[in-house]
């Protein structure tokens, strides 16, 4: 099962405040019975430029009966992704480095692709082709820096029953500069918006 690039999202907006447990609860009509379900974590990764396609892995965890307090969101039981293991896996467009967007990346991929009776992980050769477009994405605009490849690694949980939130994000940055190879790690990343090629290529010019 061939799963295409979706569209970016219109409807999503980063700004909004609501943090109730229930954030991201959703109910999933088509498992039998059907239950109630979270993204329970996520992973978000990036080797380009905000335009380029991700790779975002989640964990859905199900309960039988609506859950009303954070240890009853925190005792669901995780869903096995096609394939074994608990973790599901999609393509994305733009910056998923907001909770709101891992959650929304997730529901969809997993009502619209993991219910069917056919669903399969993301196939390798499929993501190797988006590493390569994005890559080349970087090569195309910022060659004429030094600057080779970058990974922006985005981590999602939700901790203790609450909903999703970012515990980690970092931008890795491989370099060559005055024939010397370099490698940086970068966590004070902006707040909001942002282009990971643009960042790094801030970051080199101190280098």
């Amino acid at each position: 099962m061939a799963y295409e690039v979706p569209p970016t999202p219109t409807n999503v907006q980063t700004t909004n405040p609501y943090v109730a447990l229930d954030r991201g609860l959703f109910l999933s009509q088509k498992t039998n019975p059907a239950k109630y379900a979270r993204i329970h974590a996520a992973r978000w990764v990036t080797v380009g430029p905000e335009a380029a396609v991700g790779v975002l892995e989640y964990q859905v965890m199900v309960y039988n009966t609506k859950p009303t307090t954070a240890a009853q969101y925190a005792a669901g039981t995780l869903l096995v992704a096609p394939g074994g293991g608990n973790w599901f896996d999609t393509f994305t467009r733009g910056l998923v480095t907001d909770p709101i967007l891992a959650e929304y990346w997730a529901i969809d991929s997993f009502t619209s692709n993991y219910l069917a009776a056919d669903a399969t992980r993301l196939k390798d050769d499929d993501k190797a082709d988006k590493i390569v477009q994005a890559q080349l994405f970087v090569s195309t605009m910022a060659s004429w820096a030094g600057l080779k490849e970058i990974n922006l690694t985005t981590v999602f949980n939700a901790v203790a029953g609450q909903p999703l939130s970012r515990t980690s994000m970092n931008l890795s940055i491989d370099y060559e500069k005055n024939g010397t190879s370099g490698h940086l790690d970068v966590i004070d990343l902006p707040s909001g918006r942002f282009d990971p090629v643009h960042v790094a290529l801030d970051k080199l010019r101190n280098v």
